[in-house]
């Protein structure tokens, strides 16, 4: 398939809300539908047989499919587009419960990824075949980007699973596909982001940045040259943000830099967790002051490693004018 005939698949225009209140509202309450609605698909199967969770999951996805074909119809396009993304979600689950109930799934998996071409089962590798083709259909009819979230993350796993069977990675080889299909996806992005498609890019950024930052500190989390090279990864996505005008791989890059900081200041300072204004307040509250606490200079390196994640900021703020992507 020729680039031109895959931009194709991708629609030029897209749908979407700008951040207000309503448009929190919206997503906020699109997430906890989402997370209920998985939760009463299966306390509706109850102890049934996998005939029963098809069943369940077929009315939730028809509910789905009518309410985002109805707010279609009426202008509600953001709405629209969140109720398609609900139902893609339920598409996966009413497709892997009927694979179930045909007996296509595997019972279980000893494993996240298969290890070897022996683990690979074609009822999994057809379900994500599936929920890809759904995701792009759905994305074409509604122009919602948030649909190419469940898209890029059933890529991710689809990729990372089939080639640690093929290569018969470990656990370092499958880091490192992650971190692989990553770039790969964050390729894709670009792509996108070029060819005047960008709000479609974005999740596909989003998903390929978590993906390599992920491999990566799975991969390099063993002693402290690597956790200094795992600092340098953090500074290069925060340059990537400025590169490429995505301001996600900023927050991925700050969170990089948040953990390789935190773990020297725990190891030289003796601060255990890595995130202390959360938890140290109810620490010192409940030792009432018995001289147990950690000492003031680890606290004091944590105002250091925050005032130079603002450093970056500025560093950001005045260097050259962010390539803005065709929207």
């Amino acid at each position: 398939m020729t680039a031109a005939r895959v931009r194709a698949l991708i629609p030029a225009t897209a749908f979407r809300a700008g951040w207000s209140s309503t448009a929190f509202l919206f997503y906020f309450g699109t997430t906890v539908v989402v997370i209920a609605l998985l939760f009463l698909i299966e306390a509706g199967n109850g102890e049934g047989d996998d005939f029963d969770l098809f069943g369940w999951a077929t009315l939730a996805l028809a509910a789905t499919a009518l309410t985002a074909a109805f707010l279609r119809r009426a202008g509600h396009s953001v709405l629209a587009g969140l109720a398609a993304f609900v139902g893609l979600i339920v598409f996966g689950v009413w497709v892997g419960a009927f694979l179930d109930w045909i007996g296509l799934l595997p019972d279980e998996r000893e494993n996240t990824f298969a290890r070897s071409t022996d683990d690979v089962d074609g009822g999994i590798l057809l379900l994500e075949v599936l929920i890809v083709a759904a995701g792009i259909l759905a994305l074409r009819v509604f122009r919602f980007p948030l649909l190419v979230l469940p898209v890029a993350v059933v890529l991710w796993y689809g990729l990372v699973d089939n080639l640690s069977a093929l290569f018969s990675a470990g656990t370092d080889g499958q880091s490192f596909l992650s971190a692989l299909v990553g770039l790969l996806l964050v390729t894709a992005g670009v792509w996108l982001d070029r060819a005047g498609r960008a709000p479609h890019g974005l999740w596909l950024h989003v998903v390929g940045g978590l993906a390599i930052g992920v491999g990566l500190l799975e991969l390099l989390d063993h002693g402290t040259w690597r956790w200094v090279l795992l600092g340098l990864v953090a500074l290069a996505f925060i340059a990537a943000a400025q590169a490429l005008a995505r301001s996600s791989y900023a927050v991925i890059g700050a969170i990089g830099i948040l953990t390789v900081g935190g773990h020297f200041i725990e190891e030289w300072f003796s601060i255990p967790a890595p995130f202390p204004y959360f938890f140290f307040p109810f620490y010192f509250f409940y030792s009432e002051g018995d001289g147990n606490g950690p000492e003031w200079e680890g606290f004091l390196a944590y105002v250091v490693l925050g005032l130079i994640l603002v450093a970056l900021g500025l560093a950001l703020e005045r260097g050259l004018p962010r390539r803005r992507p065709a929207a």
